[in-house]
């Protein structure tokens, strides 16, 4: 609302959100389905400790929270069994008032190995 003109603000449609953190945020899922999320400063390349990592489920609320450890890690357990509105949306990595996070499970974001030569 412009108070001066008394009429409503002409919105733009905004198509992508832009996060700027020092919080970067790697997550690696092994065989059995547990994950690792390894987490660091984007400005000094360090391992960050104690930062809270969350797994946030479709309600919006944590399934599991845990603190990295002085390498900058943090374990979970695999998550297959979580469905409905416990089914894991997105990682949610915090620490002195920055915030980063990573989606879930999203084909786009997964590393494609199929491409590269495994002979040798």
């Amino acid at each position: 609302w412009d108070p001066v003109e008394k009429q409503p603000i002409e919105v733009s449609d905004a198509e992508r959100i832009v996060l700027i953190s020092d919080l970067g945020a790697v997550v690696k899922e092994s065989l059995d389905g547990s994950r690792d999320v390894f987490v660091q400063s984007l400005r000094t390349g360090e391992p960050v400790a104690g930062a809270e990592v969350s797994i946030l489920g479709k309600n919006g609320l944590p399934l599991f929270t845990q603190q990295t450890s002085a390498d900058g890690r943090v374990s979970f357990p695999t998550l297959k069994d979580f469905k409905r509105e416990k089914t894991p949306t997105a990682y949610l990595v915090q620490r002195d008032g920055d915030l980063s996070f990573v989606p879930y499970e999203r084909n786009d974001r997964k590393l494609q190995m199929s491409r590269f030569e495994t002979g040798g």
